[in-house]
């Protein structure tokens, strides 16, 4: 049975933990559960060319939470609790993802609050799952739902609530210290974005984000094209959040991938979509 790489690389979460100035108070609460769903058959390869291939889809459940240790610290946890691979030629493999479990202190207080984040994304997942042709029952293509290395990312955050107005801003820019699968090493990656957030009502969050992401050098893993290396992407990303009750409130969200300020290599672009549930304690 033949073993095929082909340059793809599963999408990469477009919400990372610390992307805030704001650091949870002591024992406050936010835990989001949240299912997204993508397919696309408009590859962009490593060279930035579009090319058309045969349809790949993904299906991520991600839970995300923040708790408030006090003295300015808080940890914080991206976890992909299950994940489905596949493209409409073979079958679809499913798992567990990878986690990100940080900590997060507030550099700075007041009206310009700054934080950073740290921590290690553990490779929990399958770094190797082998989806069957459904055309050829001699080929077998890998859809990992996880990257099997071991990374620690920094984030470093900025916010801004105007006075008088229901907005709020923030910037932030992440830098990702990826290591190795397999003796093959992976290079670093950086991604920047700005936020800003508008409240219509007491009870809604509007959220508008830019995002862009790029890997620093030239892509190192020769064969690892689905693992992210050589990725680049700029993303706009909208938020609807609305607080239904005190503690709960449902979201809603969508991306799409652009050239505006990083193109597209290795990624596969269209629309994104996910809902959520969440569950606040002040």
């Amino acid at each position: 049975m033949k073993r095929i790489l082909l340059p793809f690389t599963f999408l990469l979460a477009l919400t990372s933990a610390g992307q805030s100035g704001w650091v949870k108070e002591k024992n406050e609460l936010y835990i989001q559960l949240a299912y997204s769903s993508f397919q696309s058959d408009q590859y962009y390869n490593l060279d930035g060319a579009l090319l058309k291939t045969a349809e790949f889809s993904q299906q991520s459940t991600v839970l995300y939470g923040e708790y408030g240790l006090g003295k300015n610290f808080a940890i914080l946890l991206n976890y992909v609790a299950y994940r489905w691979n596949g493209f409409e030629t073979t079958q679809t493999v499913s798992g567990t993802g990878d986690a990100f479990l940080g900590v997060q202190y507030a550099i700075n207080e007041g009206e310009f609050p700054i934080s950073i984040t740290v921590g290690p994304e553990i490779p929990l997942a399958r770094a190797n799952r082998f989806a069957m042709s459904t055309i050829n029952d001699f080929d077998r293509i890998n859809l990992p739902t996880g990257d099997g290395e071991w990374n620690v990312k920094a984030t470093l955050a900025a916010s801004h609530r105007f006075k008088d107005l229901p907005v709020y801003a923030s910037l932030y820019s992440t830098f990702n210290y990826r290591t190795s699968f397999e003796d093959e090493p992976f290079s670093n990656q950086v991604k920047t974005g700005l936020e800003i957030g508008y409240q219509p009502i007491k009870a809604m969050w509007i959220q508008a984000k830019l995002h862009a992401f790029a890997s620093l050098g030239e892509p190192k893993g020769g064969s690892d094209f689905i693992r992210g290396e050589g990725t680049s992407f700029t993303a706009v990303e909208f938020t609807v959040s609305y607080s239904f009750t005190k503690r709960w409130m449902a979201v809603a969200n969508t991306a799409l991938y652009t050239d505006w300020v990083a193109q597209r290599k290795n990624l596969y672009s269209a629309p994104n979509y996910g809902l959520g549930i969440a569950f606040k304690l002040d």
